[in-house]
């Protein structure tokens, strides 16, 4: 019988990397490639994550908590503007789609409309752009940030901190409420 989870699920990619490709080449892309998969799986043994699986300029990963992947992505925006600064031959423009819900765990992996909605929140088109459903975002915003964002006493305080750090390109909030929080 299929084991039904509750986990959080990112999604990450290279924004304009196939023009990057393009236009600067293969050893140049190769160099982005390998200094982008560095600072995530720096990231993921940091706040541990799972990579799930990697191709390409794309990763999955899955987190049991909200808050270690809102830590990742927040981990993973800090060490590309770092990297930026030290190296604007390569730039780090990274996408980031973020969902907490309910799927099922399937050949080492997670099969549910809530893997599919942090993809889909990954897909969009914005550079560096950085989203949370409103589902994630909630419990995200539990006491377990709490200590992360000290000058922001109640949860909507921190909620509002967290959102307005990651949701910086998004013209509206997403809404989403899968169960399992």
């Amino acid at each position: 019988m299929p084991r039904r989870v509750v986990r959080t699920y990112l999604f990450a990619d290279l924004r304009d990397y196939t023009a990057f490709v393009e236009t600067r080449g293969d050893a140049a892309a190769a160099r982005l490639l390998r200094a982008y998969r560095s600072i995530v799986r720096a990231e993921i043994r940091a706040k541990r994550g799972v990579e799930i699986k990697t191709e390409g300029d794309s990763f999955y990963l899955v987190f049991n908590t909200p808050g270690d992947a809102v830590r990742c992505a927040l981990g993973i925006a800090r060490r590309a503007k770092a990297h930026n600064e030290r190296h604007a031959d390569l730039p780090l423009r990274i996408g980031i789609g973020i969902n907490t819900g309910e799927a099922i765990e399937h050949d080492k992996a997670y099969v549910g409309s809530a893997v599919i909605l942090a993809s889909d929140f990954n897909s969009g088109e914005t550079a560096t752009m950085r989203l949370m459903t409103a589902n994630t975002r909630l419990c995200a915003c539990s006491r377990s940030l709490a200590t992360q964002y000290p000058s922001a006493k109640r949860k909507s305080e921190r909620s509002k901190t967290i959102t307005s750090t990651m949701m910086r390109g998004a013209r509206t909030p997403p809404t989403c409420r899968p169960p399992g929080c």
